[in-house]
């Protein structure tokens, strides 16, 4: 998770096109007609990321910066299949390695406890229960060099006045595991109005250890935009205010923090359409770095991401296709 990487660039998968000149125009194309759809989604939702400024103002200090959406490097992945996972782990979502393993889990009311499995074959998963754990709606994990750490705080219907992350040992993961510690926590801005409503600003997805913190990243419906909250690692309650917003052109189902390259992965999808969107951080500030499409996964609602190496792992949920996990190679060198 921590090794030293340098993004290389991606290539743009091989066309139909019969020669190089026919494949190049056809890259073109759909890059442009991307681009204006981009612009198009920017356009309609000027007006509601006017509102959202406006409402956001009162919480930030000076210190505190809000980064509008805009695309740099844009590259469409060459994403490899791995393997199904089985039909027991249909809505997974999260993802994060372990020595020389994987994790993830269930959302929404599945079984509490994790799921490890060798990179090369998910379809063989083993179970751990987290004792004394529920599982109400899980979303993300992350990790540090020691712990562990299962995000329930899925809010779709901003139902959920305390939201819940699970502290667990990460070099113990054995069959008889203790009960975790638990760090729970609540929205601040959250108000009467917000409950009950699809479209609310308080889902949460994505969550990443960057420092001695954790960083939560809000998924809201009404105008793809992404809420920062940080809190910290120490079990205990905390009441939240927002610290910043993304606007990452996508609904943020994950995220994945590479802090030897201070590399901050952010996936979700816009229109169904899987995107990750990378981050770097200077200065406790998120710079727009690039982005990744997918040209060969549309409908496919993209859930987890973990960078182990030089190797890119992300996972979907069942929807158009079967639940999977897919690699990337970033062409990362020392």
């Amino acid at each position: 998770m921590d090794q030293k990487v340098r993004y290389q660039g991606l290539r743009s998968p091989k066309m139909r096109c019969p020669d190089k000149k026919c494949r190049d125009e056809q890259f073109e194309d759909e890059h442009n007609a991307d681009s204006r759809l981009y612009g198009q989604t920017l356009n309609n939702n000027l007006r509601g990321r006017w509102m959202l400024l406006a409402f956001l103002l009162p919480f930030l200090v000076s210190c505190r910066t809000i980064r509008t959406y805009s695309p740099t490097v844009s590259d469409i992945s060459r994403e490899e299949h791995v393997g199904f996972f089985p039909p027991i782990l249909s809505e997974t979502s999260g993802l994060e390695v372990a020595g020389d393993s994987i994790i993830t889990f269930n959302d929404s009311g599945g079984r509490a406890g994790i799921y490890v499995f060798s990179p090369l074959s998910p379809e063989f998963p083993r179970f751990i229960e987290l004792p004394g754990a529920q599982n109400k709606d899980w979303e993300d994990m992350a990790a540090d060099s020691l712990n562990l750490y299962v995000g329930d705080f899925g809010n779709n219907f901003g139902s959920r006045d305390t939201l819940i992350i699970y502290k667990l040992n990460i070099n113990n993961l054995v069959p008889e595991m203790p009960e975790p510690e638990v760090i729970s926590f609540a929205f601040s801005e959250m108000t009467v109005e917000h409950r009950n409503q699809r479209k609310n600003p308080f889902d949460c997805e994505a969550m990443a250890i960057i420092g001695d913190s954790i960083w939560l990243f809000t998924k809201n419906w009404q105008d793809e935009s992404s809420w920062i909250y940080k809190l910290p690692v120490i079990p205990g309650h905390y009441d939240l205010q927002v610290q910043s917003a993304l606007f990452p052109g996508m609904l943020v189902t994950g995220a994945d923090y590479v802090s030897g390259d201070n590399l901050l992965y952010l996936i979700g999808y816009h229109h169904y359409r899987p995107r990750i969107r990378v981050y770097r951080l200077e200065s406790s500030l998120l710079l727009d770095h690039y982005l990744i499409r997918f040209g060969n996964l549309p409908g496919v609602q993209t859930e987890g991401i973990v960078i182990n190496g030089n190797i890119l792992y992300f996972s979907n949920e069942k929807s158009l296709k079967k639940q999977g996990l897919y690699r990337i190679n970033l062409g990362f060198a020392d």
